[in-house]
């Protein structure tokens, strides 16, 4: 059984409940999109929290790496520097031995 509907010349009013019939869906539709966006967003702002929150983790291990790194070398100059200094005095010794021939 199919009710029948009731021509719009009858119902004046008919004509206005199926626009906001329509106007309801469509607004449903547009919801339906935006809680999509918002869930996206959501979405998004959340893995950027996660990775804010563990990128420090990885920066900090590479400066106290790269600090005792500094540190061994600060410490070993003394042997790398010996031989250095030896050499140095060496060459001072060779030109300060007497006056250059080239005067």
């Amino acid at each position: 059984m199919n009710p029948r509907r009731r021509s719009g010349r009858r119902d004046p009013n008919a004509l206005d409940v199926l626009a906001l019939a329509e106007a309801k869906r469509a607004l449903d539709r547009h919801r339906e999109s935006l809680d999509g966006a918002r869930r996206a967003r959501d979405g998004t702002i959340e893995r950027a929290r996660d990775s804010l929150r563990t990128y420090k983790s990885p920066l900090v291990e590479a400066v106290d790496g790269r600090r005792k790194g500094l540190e061994f070398e600060m410490k070993a100059v003394d042997r790398f520097d010996a031989p250095l200094k030896a050499a140095k005095a060496q060459t001072r010794r060779r030109h300060s031995a007497g006056p250059s021939k080239d005067i």
